[in-house]
């Protein structure tokens, strides 16, 4: 039997260390999966133009995109159409402020990811990333609907449905019924007089539309008539406390 050359021997050696390193090295591990872009895949959508530039204007984006990258709950989006948005009147979100605005956009995102399956679990009312608004989420007949109490509308089949995001269509903008009347509070003050001028002459008590297009609620004359009796009730007491005083007057 031979013996291995000098020449085969050398290059063993040299081959060693790279071989044994390659054996103690563990393998990389594969890098975690990124988030999910809610922008691009409703840009993808190609029916929320109006959506995305309400939530650019407002410098929304970054900001969802954030609370999706740190909440281990996950987001859920419901994404009025372009449509929804046309259903509006013509200005009604300009009369709103850039506060108020903010908050009717961030009514629409769920802090808590809810697959379509998953949606009739959640616990009314629903909390959502607008601090002063929430939700009520609905189901029945495999259909489930979401409600600010002035507008109800059915959720369609998710545009993007995979934790830890889930984007579902709605044919109507979610308007709280603390902005239903979205006027400037001169316009509002003038618009429950003539409620009340309605009531008066025997109109009954429906208070009309506001600005949305909406039915008024019922609470919508509820505090200028509070104020009326109030006034009604000083008037009376006055006038009966100087009957008085001048009754006991003319004694002397």
């Amino acid at each position: 039997m031979s013996l291995p050359s000098p020449l085969l021997c050398a290059l063993v050696l040299l081959a060693l260390p790279f071989l044994l390193e390659a054996q103690v090295t563990p393998a990389a591990s594969p890098e975690p999966a990124a988030n999910p872009d809610p922008v691009a895949i409703l840009e993808g959508g190609r029916q929320y133009s109006k959506l995305l530039k309400l939530l650019k204007d407002k410098h929304l984006v970054d900001g969802i995109a954030n609370q999706l990258q740190i909440s281990p709950d996950g987001l859920t989006i419901f994404a009025p159409t372009d449509k929804a948005f046309n259903k509006l009147p013509t200005g009604a979100l300009n009369k709103l402020s850039s506060e108020e605005q903010t908050q009717l956009l961030m009514l629409h995102v769920v802090g808590r990811y809810y697959s379509f399956e998953l949606l009739p679990t959640a616990s009314n009312p629903v909390q959502t990333l607008a601090s002063l608004y929430t939700l009520n989420i609905t189901s029945g007949n495999n259909q489930a609907n979401v409600s600010t109490g002035a507008v109800n509308t059915p959720v369609n089949t998710g545009l993007y449905d995979k934790f830890p995001l889930a984007i579902f269509p709605i044919d109507a903008v979610l308007i709280p019924t603390e902005l239903v009347g979205g006027r400037p509070p001169r316009q509002v003050r003038r618009r429950r007089r003539r409620c009340l001028r309605r009531q008066a002459a025997g109109g009954g008590g429906s208070p009309g539309e506001s600005s949305w297009g909406l039915a008024w609620p019922s609470w919508a004359c509820s505090g200028e008539r509070r104020m009326q009796r109030l006034r009604e009730s000083l008037r009376l007491s006055l006038s009966s406390f100087f009957s008085l005083l001048i009754s006991i007057l003319s004694s002397f």
